[in-house]
């Protein structure tokens, strides 16, 4: 019986040694994808960094554009009316001269 006994431990022994094996090597495979994980997240913010130097450059240029189109925009604006303007007068005063054109 102690026989039985002795060889029964040795049997949960060897099981219990291949579980703390197994439970090793997990253990190793999860470090392993921890580290991975935490180099894409290292080159995720990164890259997220370089966006928003690259957007906080082009926000810059957009304003600077927007300045300098302001001007004309109002030049715009400024010849629409004028245009309105003469159309206007001419629709009250028209030109008593009238002009033909002749073409060859």
């Amino acid at each position: 019986m102690l026989f039985r006994s002795g060889e029964k431990m040795k049997t949960v022994i060897t099981l219990t040694e291949k579980e703390v094996s197994t439970l090793r090597k997990d253990l190793v495979d999860r470090d392993v994808n921890v580290h991975d994980k935490e180099k894409v997240i290292f080159d995720l913010k990164k890259t997220n960094n370089e966006l928003e130097k690259f957007k906080y450059v082009l926000d810059y240029k957009v304003k600077e554009l927007k300045k300098m189109i302001e001007p004309k925009e109002r030049e715009i604006v400024y010849l629409k009316q004028q245009n309105v303007d003469v159309s206007a007068t001419a629709l009250i005063y028209p030109c008593p001269i009238q002009i033909q054109c002749f073409y060859p």
